[in-house]
């Protein structure tokens, strides 16, 4: 798992991000509709969200992001927690869980800063 020190990341406003985020997303899902139309893929992608919040006492909002291919990742479906809190342990419980559904433990990613942690389902 990456824990990742978001406190010297540049901010940008959030109208911006959200229109960005969706214009990559749905290029991406264009793209690459056999992954993101896959049913496997989908009960992953619910099935990784599902066991984030079983670890979790709170959480705020889910999302799931079409991603497309890059030199360094294939298509992905990002699965993202928002202001999650687990308990003493629960973090390292989910990183378990998570890899025993075939998750790679570099494709996820806590930010303790925002409170949100990331998955890529490839």
């Amino acid at each position: 798992m990456n824990i990742i020190d978001t406190e010297n990341s540049l901010n940008q406003p959030g109208w911006f991000v959200i229109e960005d985020i969706n214009a990559k997303a749905a290029a991406a899902y264009e793209q690459h509709k056999d992954l993101f139309d896959n049913q496997d893929h989908a009960e992953l992608c619910d099935t990784v969200e599902h066991t984030i919040k079983k670890h979790a006492t709170s959480w705020n909002a889910a999302y799931h992001t079409a991603r497309a291919k890059t030199r360094k990742q294939p298509a992905h479906t990002e699965v993202k927690v928002g202001r999650v809190v687990f308990p003493k342990g629960g973090l390292e419980r989910v990183d378990a869980a998570l890899q025993l559904l075939g998750i790679a433990s570099d494709d996820i990613s806590y930010k303790p800063k925002s409170q949100s942690i990331s998955v890529r389902v490839k």
